[in-house]
């Protein structure tokens, strides 16, 4: 039978830890990105080939010049704030 690790007074042992601490598994959340795993994430979301090629294709053959002249600032924006967002989330 697994022993258990004894709780802290700084951590008191929850149902959840002993249960992993029972399969050997210490509970932890880490709270740190890598600069890897920011710019896979980056990436990802933001797709730039996908994103440009296929809206700009789409853009001028359903709309012309003047989904293109408004669209893609409008877009521009949107995009600026999903990397706020995620500048936000690394920065935590």
């Amino acid at each position: 039978m697994a022993t258990t690790p004894a709780p802290t007074a700084e951590q008191p042992m929850d149902d959840d830890a002993r249960r992993l601490a029972e399969l050997g598994y210490k509970q932890e959340l880490r709270r740190k990105w890598s600069g890897f795993s920011n710019f896979a994430i980056s990436f990802s979301i933001i797709s730039i080939l996908a994103g440009c090629f296929t809206t700009f294709g789409q853009a001028w053959n359903n709309g012309g010049p003047v989904a293109i002249s408004w669209g893609w600032p409008l877009i521009s924006m949107f995009i600026l704030i999903i990397g706020f967002c995620l500048a936000e989330l690394v920065s935590a």
